[in-house]
């Protein structure tokens, strides 16, 4: 299987496409890791149904870390749905897999994973893959887990991943959420003392 999708011809695709629900785990494993070398829609698609219903961990989990390696926006798109059909057995992996991707998509994914009351046991690793992305397209997101999630915690790497991204906008977070809720956490403190230094 795994040649076929060094390959790269056609004819593996369709193939590996028909392996994905054979009813051999081993096979089902290799066919997923081998899609990962298409970055189509097509291949995409079988993987995410793969990641979210087929009865194997490790196939599933196999799936969500072929989408993670595939370089296209199919792929982003499949893992960004996936959030929303949260699977607990494969949490781990599609935050890793949300996690290289640069796009807006999976930053808002690795949003809803931070803060979704189903995706509990993921919200730390979530939040802070999200302030990792250091893109100015997470500062709206960022800005909304000072809001939406329940730690303090989770605020303080979303402070963390705002201050660290050294816009205006961000800063304005900062600034408000300490003027609003106080310094009593050292992240808090750490944001404002960032920020306070750039603007010397």
């Amino acid at each position: 299987m795994h040649a076929l999708g060094r390959i790269g011809a056609p004819e593996s695709l369709r193939v590996l496409l028909t392996a994905a629900s054979d009813p051999s785990e081993p096979v089902r494993v290799q066919a997923a890791q081998a899609l990962g070398e298409f970055p189509c829609w097509e291949a995409a698609a079988v993987l995410g149904e793969v990641a979210s219903t087929d009865e194997s961990r490790d196939v599933a989990q196999s799936a969500i870390r072929a989408l993670g390696r595939m370089d296209a926006p199919a792929a982003v798109h499949v893992l960004a749905a996936l959030a929303g059909r949260f699977r607990r057995d494969v949490r781990e992996e599609l935050v890793t897999a949300l996690a290289e991707c640069p796009e807006p998509d999976a930053a808002a994914a690795l949003a809803v994973l931070s803060t979704s009351p189903e995706t509990e046991d993921v919200h730390f690793s979530a939040t802070e893959a999200l302030a990792a992305h250091r893109s100015p397209g997470c500062v709206a997101l960022l800005a909304w887990i000072l809001t939406a999630a329940p730690t303090a915690h989770q605020h303080g790497i979303a402070l963390r991943g705002l201050a660290a991204l050294d816009t205006e906008e961000a800063d304005a977070h900062v600034l408000t959420y300490c003027r609003t809720k106080g310094l009593a956490s050292a992240e808090a403190r750490a944001a404002l003392r960032d920020v306070a230094d750039r603007r010397r």
